[in-house]
């Protein structure tokens, strides 16, 4: 058994506080929220009329709503980094990701086995590697999404603004996941726009992101 000096034994546990408890209880809350919107993204995607082998793409493309939404809110409170700084510090990250996954794939298989300690060294650097690549695609999926930032950050009302950023969101994953283009058809005879697939996807991604502007509203128009 360790004897502490009496000075350090005297000391009482530390208590979190109240403010402590509070933030934290405030994290969890926000990270079941943040699951439970990317579960609705990811059901939406699979209900699209997928192209062959587009349903792998959906777990990593979800994440583009997430970053989206909160870089145009950040983008409005104007408290968040600017568009440039974001840019080179992603794509900083996804050069060293990319050095660093090199650097695993091109270890030595005596190197690997050490650096295993005893597990299995084919599988946890598979895994290492899968998950430095993943994260590099991260990063410059990041540095795309303010790439379109840059294209929709016009002046305008704050809903319009997010409106007009998950609408490009939402048409860069409707492309990519299936063979049509993201269009709106308007109904000249009737004077109203006609329900798409896509029309009806951008509202499920409204609906989720709670973005009270209509997708069928002037300020969601290419």
């Amino acid at each position: 058994m360790t004897n502490f000096p009496p000075s350090l034994s005297r000391v009482p546990p530390r208590k979190s506080t109240d403010g402590q408890m509070g933030r934290l209880e405030q994290q969890v809350e926000k990270e079941k929220k943040r699951r439970e919107r990317l579960n609705a993204v990811e059901t939406a995607m699979k209900s699209l009329p997928l192209k062959p082998g587009a349903e792998a793409e959906i777990t990593k493309l979800s994440g583009l709503f997430e970053q989206a939404y909160y870089a145009a809110i950040n983008k409005l409170e104007d408290k968040a980094a600017t568009t440039h700084t974001m840019a080179g510090e992603l794509a900083s990250l996804a050069k060293g990701l990319g050095k660093v996954a090199n650097l695993v794939e091109n270890l030595h298989p005596n190197t690997l086995k050490l650096w295993a300690a005893g597990t299995d060294p084919a599988l946890n650097g598979g895994s290492l590697l899968f998950i430095l690549k993943e994260a590099e695609a991260w990063s410059e999926a990041g540095i795309d999404t303010l790439k379109r930032a840059k294209r929709i950050g016009k002046p305008g009302r704050t809903e319009d603004l997010v409106a007009r950023w998950m609408k490009e969101t939402a048409a860069f994953v409707y492309e990519g996941l299936t063979t049509r283009k993201a269009n709106i058809a308007y109904d000249a005879y009737a004077s109203r726009q006609s329900e798409t697939p896509f029309q009806g996807f951008l509202d499920r991604i409204f609906e989720i992101y709670g973005v009270k502007v209509s997708a069928k509203s002037r300020a969601c128009k290419r």
